[in-house]
This record gives structure tokens, sequence and C-alpha cells, in this order.
């Protein structure tokens, strides 16, 4: 399997402000990698730098050739798309002029009308719109029409910016499920989402961004069952000792592996073994917030956390 992108140590900066710092990732030919992590991660600017949009430091190679000096409109003509996550349709123009908008950068347009029509059977509602204004749309069917605008460039690799973003749950499956049948075109995608778990569900390989960095990447059906962050409500309630003693053995290796466990307890033994940091709420206020020494000396005692800050 031939490597369609490869970036190494890719740093983007806004001013002086690194917002993507050395990273590294590839996609190999045939291949779904989605990169996933919270709003603010640098998801969008790394994107944005593989497009030619924003400059960048470090290495890009895409389909064997360095991209990083390339134009927007050299990097579209080698079949590197984006769809951006605000879609960026021709509201005024029509379904069919928004796609065939798509095909500007085909050197040969012999095939223009072929490849539209295997976009209105992969996205039937579009051919039933397609005299439509694209304004008109659903949010759904705007999204549809982005991913066939883009398909009408006849991509070697598709970049994808939230594709779900604010649609319904019924419809981001429908999403997700057209873009994993683009395996069957051979087109490789480069997939940016908050919504984790969809992603993971659809990608091959997967990498996680906080604050400009990755911080994790692995085959996506691993990365789905290895958070590493964990949030826990009352975990060891109603539980044996035995089953008590076995979630805590799996929560301290979860920590040891280098994970995050943020849990609640209303048992008192329970913070005071397990946690590194404790926070005491009442009454929906933060009472007090430390290390269990450091919540011992502020309630004047040596022993056990005092009931006053339950």
């Amino acid at each position: 399997m031939s490597q369609m992108l490869s970036m190494t140590g890719v740093t983007v900066c806004y001013d002086n402000v690194e917002a993507v710092r050395n990273v590294s990732l590839s996609v190999d030919e045939g291949q779904i990698v989605t990169v996933i992590g919270p709003n603010g991660a640098g998801k969008t600017t790394l994107l944005m730098a593989a497009i030619g949009l924003l400059a960048s430091r470090g290495s890009m190679v895409f389909r064997g050739s360095d991209i990083r000096k390339m134009s927007v409109e050299d990097r579209v003509e080698r079949r590197l798309c984006l769809v951006p996550e605000k879609r960026e349709l021709f509201s005024d123009m029509s379904v069919a002029d928004n796609l065939l908008l798509g095909s500007y950068s085909l050197r040969d347009r012999s095939g223009v009308q072929k490849t539209l029509d295997e976009v209105y059977d992969r996205f039937p509602r579009l051919k039933e719109r397609q005299r439509q204004a694209a304004g008109t749309l659903s949010g759904g069917e705007r999204q549809m029409l982005a991913l066939g605008r883009a398909l009408m460039a006849k991509p070697a690799l598709l970049m994808l910016d939230e594709p779900s973003l604010g649609l319904a749950p019924l419809i981001v499956r429908e999403i997700f499920r057209t873009i994993a049948s683009l395996r069957d075109l051979g087109v490789s995608i480069l997939l940016v989402e908050q919504n984790a778990r969809a992603a993971l569900e659809t990608a091959d390989y997967g990498y996680v961004l906080e604050t400009g960095e990755i911080v994790q990447s692995g085959p996506a059906k691993d990365l789905i069952h290895d958070p590493r962050l964990i949030i826990l409500d009352e975990p060891l309630t109603g539980l044996d000792a035995v089953s008590a003693r076995h979630v805590k053995g799996l929560l301290a290796e979860r920590v040891r592996r280098g994970g995050t466990v943020i849990m609640t307890t209303h048992i008192l033994e329970v913070a005071e073994r397990m946690a590194d940091r404790i926070g005491v709420i009442a009454a929906g206020r933060v009472l007090a917030e430390g290390t269990l020494a450091e919540l011992r000396q502020q309630n004047g005692r040596t022993d056990k956390i005092g009931r006053a800050h339950v």
C-alpha cells in the first residue's frame, strides 16, 4: 500500500503563536485516517496548512511530491481536495451548477458528465433537487452537496473538516456511511472530527490532537477502547468487595498507562485511597480542592477529611 500523504514535523503559527506544533501523520492509499480532538485543538489549522491556505514549517509530501511551496490551485490539480467546515457553497446557484464548479480543475473534461451521474447515483436527493438553489437545502443536503462537489474533482485524497457539524444524529449516521463507502472509489480520506466515536468507527487509523500536538495515535478500533480520559459517576456504588477491588485495579492500571480518571464518590475512604487530587462539592459549589495532604491541612486535621466539607 503506497503512501498518499505524509506530514513530518509540521508547525503552523498565527503571528507568533504556534497553533500546531511538530505534528507528524500519514495517510495511505485507500485508507481513512481521522484526527480527533476538542474544539481549538488545531484540527482545522492542520487541514488549512495541508491545502496551502496557511504557511507551515516541516515536511509535507503528497503522492511523492513536496507540496509545501505549491499554490492551492496546484495542490487541487494534483487531486488533493478539502471540504471545509462551513461547506462554502454558492447559495444563489443551483445544485447542478455547484457540482459542476467542482470539476473546474480537471484538464480532461470528457468524463465530467459521467462523474456527475455517479454523484447523483450516490446522492439521489441532489438529483431530485438539481435545479434548486443551494441556499434552500437542509443542513444534511448541504453537506451532501459539499461532498458531491469535491468528488467532481476526482480526488485522490479528500480532506473533510467536521462533516457532522450541526447535523441531526440520523443525518450524521448517513453522512458517515457515505464517507465509509468512498473506499469503493479508491479515495483516501483525512477526516477531522469532534465526534470521536463516529469518526473512529469509520476510520482505519486515528490521531488525537490536543492543544496543537498529537498526544495519541493508533488503529481506530484500538483508540475506541483506549480513551485517555474516563469520567465515572459513583463507579463503586452497589458493588461487593471483590468487584470493587477489581474496578479499583482496572482504574489504577489505566492511570499507570498514562490515562486520566475523573470520578465522583460519596465514600470518603475511596477518595482518600484512590485520588491524586480531590474536589469537595456541596450545593453545587466547590468548597475545597487539592491533594489529600492539602485538604487535611485546610481542615486542620491529619487523619481524615472532615465531614464538614462534604
